[in-house]
């Protein structure tokens, strides 16, 4: 660490008592405004299930869709819902027919189905708290409101914007996200071979999604992404594929089918006698994407249909596939019926039948373990969507049966039992949220490590969240405060940093509802802060304190700033000071990127940390450094990172101005397009959360995540 940047620590370490922006909501009464509140968030198959006949075919095209691709395959082989507007099963737009010239990485085309075989824990520390928080971070940073708070003062609507994009990044009108970015990236798509630039090309386009209703009519994305399908290097036939899912269009929806079902359209796009199967299992990622789109409830039935059937036919010999499908099917959104569910209802028919599918897949000795794993996350994701007590209470007693630790089942379902209870489970008093909360405390002292630190953090979601019951909805929020406090101070050291990290996660529910976390669990949270020396573990501590808008621990942390020269350190403690919304810590947040110029992570955070405390010179500060200040590789990632969190329209003409230079590397070149993509997405969150949130990653297949970095929650 340089001295300009030790003096810059000390300066502002001096500058506390007397320097103070906001009102830490534990500190006594008096002065100054109140603390923003911080950001909360809120294989084998299961044949006994009869296939589920297909449902009624979607009818007209949506707003993902506009223009449909004119003659072509109205219905998908192998069965299921007729698409209107299919695309034909050639080529439409020029893409690649053999190998990209190499540039990126490559996966084998042929032996293992999967591109790796190193166990995940035999490369990452399974119990680390950084891999849970990689993980489920993105709710926690309430992305749309650090966006509004580092638009420039003039920043309204400008002229040419729609209501579709008004919801995007500031400035951002059809004419640059249409006439500039899109033409820039398929221009790319046509021209380069380079696989980093395709393969982020592709993304960045299904992220910004096919033109709104009312404009130039223009042929449909997926016409664009389906040829690199067939593509000789793997990983950019695989890239392709998730893109389909991520453009979430009718077309791509039809596509997805082919693929995920092995049909003879599925070959015809791949152009080999049998789909690949990290290809299958792509496109049920893909599928579970298509369908999560609240507005198209025709597509959600269309998905849940083929994920369905292809989990009870013949993904029997593959892990990938079925973990594949149930994921998928844990995100895909059927309407709320409100009536009961028949023996002979379909999976695909609503919401209720989807959960009794899958409540029969946990159900059955025939399932597979690999496919039960993500059994329990799926229910929990869906189980959000109704109201239904006699559903809750008979997905909470499967739950419960599998996550005590005498029941006979893998350590796999276990831990996903675990986090999935924490996600279903409230504060109140009902009979059911007891019984919750009693298994979630009796997971605690299990001999399993990780199943443990899973649930700290679900006993956390469940106090943090009001129940619909009678009585207070909040009945037992400070009964897991304590919990989760006693555990701080006197639990496993190994265990303290996950404690301190559910308090703040504790916190942070309670503070969307207008309520604070008790004085004593933030005070013992407090002393954490200034009584640890292990950087890793004062982390976890810094993100609890800021999660709960605990700003009187910025004196201990910065104190440690002017002793640990580490970057992970650094870099959570810059998105730390951000959500404790303390605005004496820009000075710092500034220096720190400055002295992150070759450390692209803590670039990325510190400009979090910034976004997070309503910094309106943040993006001039970056497009100054990207047209200025880039001289290689890892400050051009720093700062491209950056701009994907918080950049906007004022963002745009220099990135593609470095885009638009061939002189520059081809990996310069790809971080910025991943850049664009990100500014111009027209959703709030990362696709990739959808997938990612509550996961039970320590029992990923190697096409969710992989230590080569080839799963879809890797690198993309």
């Amino acid at each position: 660490m340089k001295l300009s940047h030790l003096a810059s620590f000390s300066l502002l370490a001096m500058s506390l008592a007397s320097v103070s922006t906001a009102q830490c909501p534990y500190d006594p009464p008096g002065g100054g405004p109140t603390v923003p509140p911080p950001p909360a968030p809120g294989f084998s198959p299961q044949p006994s299930p009869p296939a589920d006949p297909a449902p009624p075919a979607p009818t007209t095209p949506g707003p993902s869709s506009p223009n449909p691709a004119g003659p072509g395959p109205a219905t998908p082989p192998g069965g299921g819902p007729d698409i209107p507007g299919a695309p034909p099963t050639g080529p439409a737009t020029p893409g690649p027919s053999s190998p990209a010239t190499p540039g990126g990485p490559q996966v084998p085309l042929g032996g293992s189905v999967t591109p790796s075989d190193i166990p995940l824990d035999d490369f990452f520390d399974l119990e680390a708290w950084e891999l849970w928080w990689r993980h489920n971070s993105d709710p926690y940073l309430r992305f749309e409101l650090f966006l509004d708070r580092v638009r420039p003062e003039t920043g309204r609507e400008g002229e040419g914007q729609v209501d579709s994009l008004s919801k995007r990044r500031a400035g951002l009108t059809y004419g640059v996200v249409y006439k500039e970015i899109v033409p820039a990236l398929l221009q790319v798509l046509e021209k380069e071979t380079d696989t980093r630039l395709v393969r982020q090309a592709m993304l960045a386009l299904a992220r910004v999604g096919d033109r709104p209703i009312g404009h130039e009519p223009q042929a449909p994305f997926a016409l664009t992404l389906l040829p690199f399908v067939a593509d000789g290097n793997r990983a950019v036939a695989e890239t392709a594929v998730m893109a389909l899912g991520v453009l979430g269009s009718i077309e791509a929806a039809d596509a997805l089918a082919a693929l995920a079902g092995d049909t003879d359209r599925g070959h015809e796009l791949c152009r080999t006698s049998r789909v690949p199967v990290r290809i299958r299992a792509f496109a049920a990622y893909g599928l579970g994407l298509v369908g999560q789109q609240a507005d198209r409830p025709e597509l959600a039935r269309f998905a849940m249909h083929h994920l369905a059937k292809v989990l009870s036919e013949d993904a029997k010999e593959y892990a990938d596939l079925q973990a594949a499908c149930v994921i998928g099917m844990g995100i895909v959104r059927l309407p709320v019926s409100g009536t009961l569910v028949g023996d002979d209802a379909r999976p695909s028919t609503s919401l209720e039948t989807q959960i009794e599918h899958l409540l029969s897949i946990l159900g059955s000795r025939k399932s597979s373990e690999e496919a039960k794993a993500y059994v329990p996350t799926a229910l929990a994701n869906l189980l959000g969507a109704t109201e239904s007590l006699d559903l809750k209470s008979r997905v909470a007693k499967a739950l419960i049966d599998r996550s005590d630790k005498r029941a006979k089942v893998k350590d796999s379902v276990r831990r996903s039992s675990l986090m999935a209870l924490g996600h279903i489970g409230d504060a109140d008093g009902d009979s059911v949220d007891r019984a919750i909360r009693t298994a979630l405390m009796q997971a605690v002292p299990a001999k399993d490590g990780i199943a443990r630190r899973f649930a700290l953090i679900a006993i956390a979601e469940v106090g943090s969240r009001p129940g619909s019951g009678d009585g207070d909805p909040f009945e037992a929020s400070e009964e897991c405060a304590k919990f989760l406090s006693r555990n701080l101070a006197r639990g496993k050291s190994r265990l303290k940093p996950w404690s301190g990290l559910a308090l703040g996660v504790l916190g942070s529910g309670l503070k969307q509802h207008g309520r604070l976390l008790s004085r004593g669990a933030a005070d013992a949270l407090l002393h954490m802060t200034g009584d640890t020396k292990n950087p890793q573990d004062l982390a976890a501590y810094a993100l609890g304190a800021g999660l709960i808008g605990d700003n009187r621990a910025r004196r201990n942390l910065i104190e440690r700033m002017e002793k640990i020269h580490d970057s992970e350190y650094m870099a959570r403690m810059s998105v730390a000071f951000g959500l404790m919304g303390d605005r004496s810590a820009l000075p710092l947040l500034v220096d720190t990127m400055d002295e992150a110029h070759t450390r692209p992570e803590v670039m990325e955070r510190a400009a979090i940390g910034r976004a997070l405390l309503g910094d309106r010179e943040l993006v001039p500060d970056l497009v100054d450094r990207l047209e200025n200040g880039c001289d290689c590789w890892a400050s051009m990632s720093g700062v491209c990172r950056a701009l994907a969190w918080a950049g906007d329209a004022r963002a745009v003409p220099p990135l593609l101005n470095v885009l638009k230079d061939e002189q520059e590397t081809g990996l310069n070149r790809s971080l910025v397009i991943s850049s664009l993509g990100r500014i111009a997405d027209r959703s709030k969150l990362p696709w990739h959360s959808r997938i990612s949130v509550g996961i039970n990653y320590t029992a990923a297949p190697p096409t969710l995540t992989d230590p080569t970095g080839f799963g879809v929650l890797d690198t993309l």
